[in-house]
């Protein structure tokens, strides 16, 4: 069986190289080396773009390291370098194992050389880095968008995206109050460190999904902070007929079951099978059943039944650069010339779902982007198409960003369609 540091360099190399989305854990493993490979790939990934702009000025032939499975490895190796607290004898020796296990035992004099360098008590990472967005460890497009639209903040951003995400959990109110689920985490040694909208649960360290009291039982679901509250503010209703419009895996569609006490008429849509398996499984392990459909927001009329809907929610395809930190692969694997095409499916996803709201109903838009473009200037542009019909309606927020707190960067608008004048 493949070791979990070659497995991890082999799922490194994947996502940079061939900008492959991450996948779940690979293998048969057990829940430490679980841990293990978790936390060498999200945190290389994480610092990829600056360790391999430190391996380019400390190595003889940086060139001929460029873009190889090699240079992957000796990155994971200095990751757990500086960011680890693991004895740099044990790493130097187990990243020469794993390159002899991947076929690349050539370069074991290259790899001992290179990190034993970086181990040495003088060496400061900091001075081998000469770009700014190579010290944050952004692609450069990126970093520069976002310091184009943060000008005073855009630091602030980029750190907060290279920290270790909190974990957030919801509860089921209708079945358990905040203090006596509190109450069961720390039975099991769990420590509540905060709590939002009396059903958020914010968990001082990480732990497996299994370990959380009554999670196989849907009396709490896994969700960020800024995710829930994207159903709180679009305040659902009971008797109100809903669309959850890109609903899997299903965490806003449950929760507005949750808030409406079960009582609202909620169809559940989204483009991809796969994506549908998950959120029915969400829904099978709350012991729910409400209407799913399998379409895209952008073309009702392949499963609209012509029935209009008080209230929609959009959470939008995006770029997910509000949640960069959890998913530190959207680095690699988002392109610039991407945004504009999530920006245009975003404005038609926005004009096919207003067609189908009621006058005086309400679509609520969110993205965990912090573009500007995905963003405000989207509903903006909206807002302007659809003058005189539609209004913006005022909530506690509209763009969180990730530094603000301990959650993920998220974007709220609330649009009101105004009731028709006879």
């Amino acid at each position: 069986m493949i070791s979990v540091r070659a497995q991890a360099a082999k799922t490194v190399f994947r996502t940079v190289k061939q900008r492959a989305p991450l996948k779940a854990v690979e293998g048969e493993l057990n829940q430490r080396d679980r841990a293990l490979l978790q936390e060498l790939v999200l945190g290389t990934l994480r610092w990829h773009i600056k360790l391999c702009a430190i391996l380019g000025d400390i190595a003889d032939n940086p060139k001929a390291l460029r873009g190889t499975l090699q240079e992957t490895l000796i990155a994971i190796g200095l990751y757990q370098l500086f960011h680890t607290g693991v004895p740099a004898y044990a790493i130097v020796n187990e990243t020469v194992d794993a390159a002899k296990e991947l076929g690349l035992g050539r370069f074991a004099g290259l790899i001992n050389a290179v990190l034993r360098r970086a181990s040495e008590s003088d060496f400061n990472s900091d001075d081998h880095v000469k770009k700014e967005h190579e010290s944050f460890s952004y692609p450069k497009w990126l970093t520069a968008r976002i310091k184009k639209d943060y000008p005073r903040k855009y630091r602030d951003i980029l750190m907060a995206g290279n920290a270790k995400p909190s974990m957030w959990l919801r509860i089921d109110a209708t079945r358990v109050s905040i203090g006596d689920y509190c109450a069961m985490l720390e039975k099991k040694g769990m420590v509540p460190d905060e709590i939002i909208c009396k059903t958020g649960i914010r968990l001082h360290d990480t732990c497996p999904p299994s370990d959380l009291p009554g999670f196989e039982t849907g009396l709490c679901y896994i969700q960020d902070a800024s995710a829930m509250l994207a159903s709180v503010y679009m305040a659902p209703q009971k008797g109100e007929r809903i669309l959850d419009a890109c609903a899997a895996p299903g965490g806003k569609t449950i929760h507005m079951l949750e808030l409406t006490e079960g009582k609202a008429d909620i169809t559940a849509l989204d483009v991809k099978p796969q994506r549908l398996e998950r959120l029915k499984e969400n829904l099978k392990r709350r012991g729910l059943e409400i209407t799913v459909k399998e379409g895209s927001a952008s073309e009702p009329e392949s499963w609209w039944d012509g029935k209009p809907f008080d209230r929609i929610l959009l959470d939008a395809p995006c770029s997910g650069t509000g949640v960069i930190g959890r998913h530190p692969d959207i680095r690699f694997v988002r392109t610039e010339k991407e945004i504009d095409e999530l920006a245009g499916q975003q404005e038609k996803m926005l004009e096919a779902l207003w067609t189908l709201l009621k006058p005086g109903g309400i679509l609520m838009y969110t993205t965990c982007s912090i573009l500007r473009q995905e963003n405000d200037i989207q509903i903006n542009d909206f807002l302007y198409r659809h003058r005189g019909e539609a209004t913006l309606e005022e909530l506690p927020e509209s763009q969180h960003l990730p530094q603000d707190g301990h959650r993920d960067g998220f974007f709220y608008a609330k649009i009101l369609k105004q009731p028709s004048r006879r």
